[in-house]
């Protein structure tokens, strides 16, 4: 995960419409949506405003959040074992 250097690129990546986290103490994920900032964790879900978010969160180190897929299907074993089957 990439980490920000600043708070400012944290907006920026919010204002972009991509989700940033924080982990406090469990991982916490961010996005915006109206001028407001949408925050999910395991225990809480709650909007502040991008005022409010700025006064508690600035001091947060902040990781862009990449969703990471991992495709364990093989698709040569997969078209040979339907291929069998129906032969």
């Amino acid at each position: 995960m990439k980490q920000f250097e600043s708070f400012e690129e944290v907006f920026e990546s919010l204002t972009n419409n991509q989700i940033v986290m924080f982990y406090s103490p469990f991982p916490t994920f961010c996005y915006a949506n109206h001028n407001k900032i949408t925050l999910i964790s395991k225990s809480s879900h709650f909007i502040v405003s991008t005022e409010v978010f700025t006064q508690l969160y600035c001091e947060e180190i902040f990781y862009l959040y990449e969703n990471e897929q991992v495709n364990d299907i093989d698709n040569d074993k997969d078209d040979e074992y339907y291929g069998l089957r129906y032969q």
